[in-house]
């Protein structure tokens, strides 16, 4: 493996959480904030530097790994595991 080669694919190693937390990677997690943020995909893509195209489908893999048929249910429960996590550390 070259030097810089693991570092390219680290978009795509899930995330290390239980449930359907744990299928999402470290880029599905950021898809996932910005859409709790409120962010469009045009949004999403020009933060995360990628095209409208990339975008929709990683919101759509988020939707899908999450079992959730909108950005609205998303959100909520991206929430919902903050605020527990929030209450876990506390």
């Amino acid at each position: 493996m070259a030097k810089g080669e693991a570092h390219r694919h680290n978009d795509r190693k899930p995330a290390k959480s239980p449930g359907p937390w744990g299928r999402l990677t470290v880029r599905e997690w950021e898809v996932l904030q910005l859409l709790a943020e409120g962010k469009s995909n045009k949004e999403i893509a020009r933060q995360l530097g990628f095209t409208i195209h990339a975008a929709k489908s990683h919101v759509s893999h988020v939707l899908g790994k999450l079992e959730v048929g909108s950005r609205t249910e998303a959100a909520i429960l991206y929430v919902r595991k903050s605020e527990s996590g929030a209450q876990n550390r506390e």
